[in-house]
This record gives structure tokens, sequence and C-alpha cells, in this order.
């Protein structure tokens, strides 16, 4: 049984490896392209950064639950979100315009962010270099999946 479905999953993905592929090449370009903007010290891109991180930073309940030592909600907080982003990326990539479209905002997002709230690079030290690589690609995979499928 287990090998009758994981067959039914290597032809779905032999099926849909163009539009995932393109998916994920669409969020790629996008991150480098955030990246070095901000990198660059392109204005409108950190103005952009600045402001939207600090509204996150006011507004988000996932980060204010953290800061109570709320962890456990804030995971499913940010699980929750990440589920309904997952849930928006299979609906657009129904209307491929529409969900090339978020592919490459959400990567532009992913890039912008790559520098701190001074603008120096978060790639400077193996450890937020690390982190952050790591939450790339962490969405990058789900989101490129389901939008591409």
């Amino acid at each position: 049984m287990l090998s009758r479905a994981s067959g039914r999953i290597w032809r779905a993905f032999r099926r849909t490896r163009l539009g995932i592929g393109t998916m994920a090449l669409t969020y790629v370009i996008a991150v480098l392209v955030g990246s070095g903007l901000v990198h660059s010290g392109n204005t409108f891109a950190l103005g952009y950064r600045d402001r939207l991180v600090g509204r996150a930073v006011q507004q988000s309940t996932i980060l204010s639950n953290l800061e109570k030592g709320n962890r456990w909600r804030a995971a499913g907080l940010d699980t929750a979100g990440n589920t309904f982003a997952g849930a928006v990326s299979l609906v657009l990539g129904y209307f491929p315009p529409m969900g090339y479209g978020m592919a490459a905002f959400r990567g532009w997002i992913g890039g912008i962010v790559s520098v701190d709230d001074a603008h120096h690079s978060r790639l400077g030290t193996p450890r937020e270099c690390f982190y952050y690589l790591t939450t790339i690609i962490l969405q990058l995979i789900p989101y490129s999946l389901v939008g591409g499928a």
C-alpha cells in the first residue's frame, strides 16, 4: 500500500515539475533581487523593509506572545499563518500570473529582510546567516510545491 502511494506521489511530481520548478525559480530570483537592492543601499527597498518590520513588531500577535513566553501559542499562530499563506498559494496557482506575482512578491520580501534594523547584512555572522537561509529555504519549498502544483 505504501509503495502504491509513493508511486502516485512521484507521478504527481513528474507531472508538475515544470510548474514547481518555475515557481521556485521565480521565488529565488526575487529573493536575490530584494537582497541585492538592500545590500546596495536602495532607499526604496530599505524604507519598505523598515516600515514592514516596524509594523510587524508593533502589531504581530506572534511576536507579542513570544515576548510573553507563550512559545507554543506563538508557534501555533505562526503555523496557522503559514498554512493560510500556503492555501492562498494553492488558489493563486490556478491563475498563473497571480501565482507567479505572489511568489515574486514573497521572494522580494524575503530578500529585503536580509539586512537588520541597522541595515547590516544578516549574512555576516554564521549564526544569523544559517537562521536566515534556513528560513528562506523552508519557505521556498512548500510555497513552490503548492503554487507550482
